[in-house]
């Protein structure tokens, strides 16, 4: 029906190079600069390398139990970290679908996260509270087994309103990750 954007591996143009796929990288090897403010208010670059992001895909696949039967939400106009989960999807097989926030709103969300039968969905603090604050009784998610909040510190209203509003067989995950660190601890309530 249009409303899921996705990308046809055999579309892409081939390369007329057959040794592509021996070339070797370096885990050191930079692999992309997040630039961020968090919390100073003053932007900064900080480098990723190879090594840095396959690591804390592996924390997060462990830690969360992703497989291949997941659904991962990447929201459009989400958090930084929220780049980890088209990697994390395409090693673990999962898929990742892909929301924008600012085009449909966050009325759609939801309706959407059922539709598409989400399973894994990472949102801001901030977004997270919003959403939540605007639902009038428990949200009807029947696949989605784990709510990541990230990207600002999380409170006990915060449980609360995650206790009151998402479905009981729904985890949340109260991660820190800063950008200079990626995943540093994470929480899990039920």
């Amino acid at each position: 029906d249009g409303r899921c954007q996705s990308l046809d591996i055999a579309m892409c143009e081939k390369h007329d190079r057959a040794d592509d796929l021996q070339l070797t990288i370096a885990p050191e090897t930079l692999l992309s600069v997040a630039y961020t403010s968090g919390s100073t208010a003053e932007p900064k670059g900080v480098i990723w390398s190879h090594r840095n992001l396959l690591h804390t895909i592996m924390l997060a696949t462990n830690e969360f139990h992703c497989c291949d039967r997941d659904r991962i939400v990447y929201l459009t106009a989400g958090t930084a970290a929220a780049v980890n989960h088209p990697f994390l999807a395409l090693l673990v097989g999962a898929a990742v679908l892909p929301f924008d926030v600012k085009e449909h709103g966050l009325d759609a969300l939801i309706s959407w996260l059922r539709e598409e039968e989400i399973s894994i969905c990472q949102l801001s603090a901030q977004l997270f509270r919003s959403l939540a604050r605007m639902q009038t009784g428990r949200i009807d998610l029947p696949s989605l087994r784990l709510l990541r909040l990230s990207s600002e510190a999380s409170y006990k209203s915060d449980f609360e309103l995650y206790r009151k509003v998402f479905p009981r067989h729904c985890l949340l995950a109260n991660s820190v990750t800063p950008a200079e660190t990626h995943l540093l601890t994470t929480y899990l309530l039920d």
